[in-house]
């Protein structure tokens, strides 16, 4: 089997990228980020209260300062691209339906890939799924200027999230919109 994130970049691990100063930190920042938006159903029901975040990073074995991670977040929540995609009028149709970290196991090529689906909003029409919207967030400390670079370097990963996803809920590929949020830009890219 191969794990999704396995499949950023060209597919080859870097080990000059593993390891470099910071990555224990920003790695658990990011996972920690991961688990806040799981939290979210829509957010037309409400941000979640710091406190049930707080217990969170607790839980998660966050030992770093809050201060930057909940200032950060709670501007995401208030408005922009990726508070937009949280929204459940941003899906037109009369029942969308919302995973948050599924899991999946389906292949793709000749691989088996399992691992999770951060956001996964798969549009219901009379009951079937009719189309589905994937959003994979990615707290990575970039610039605007790299933006097109990281698209690239995490396409056959969203790839192999399309197929896995048109396997599951028998849909084609056209139907399926992949989509990148770069938390700490507050952008929303496709892909």
């Amino acid at each position: 089997w191969v794990a999704p994130s396995s499949l950023e970049g060209d597919g080859q691990r870097n080990s000059g990228a593993v390891f470099r100063a910071g990555r224990e930190v920003a790695t658990g920042r990011g996972t920690l980020i991961h688990r806040w938006f799981e939290e979210i159903e829509w957010l037309d029901d409400g941000v979640p209260e710091e406190a049930r975040l707080r217990t969170l990073a607790r839980q998660q074995g966050y030992n770093q300062s809050l201060d930057k991670p909940l200032s950060q977040f709670f501007a995401l929540l208030d408005g922009g691209p990726i508070a937009d995609a949280l929204q459940r009028s941003a899906y037109p149709t009369s029942e969308p339906k919302v995973y948050r970290e599924l899991q999946i196991d389906a292949p793709h090529g000749d691989d088996l890939v399992s691992g999770a689906i951060d956001r996964l909003i798969v549009s219901m029409k009379n009951g079937k799924p009719e189309a589905a919207d994937i959003i994979d967030f990615k707290s990575d400390d970039i610039t605007a200027a790299e933006v097109p670079a990281r698209i690239a370097h995490y396409r056959l990963q969203l790839m192999a999230y399309r197929s896995a996803v048109a396997s599951m809920f028998r849909l084609p590929d056209s139907k399926i919109t992949t989509r990148l949020a770069f938390t700490e830009l507050n952008r929303l890219e496709h892909v």
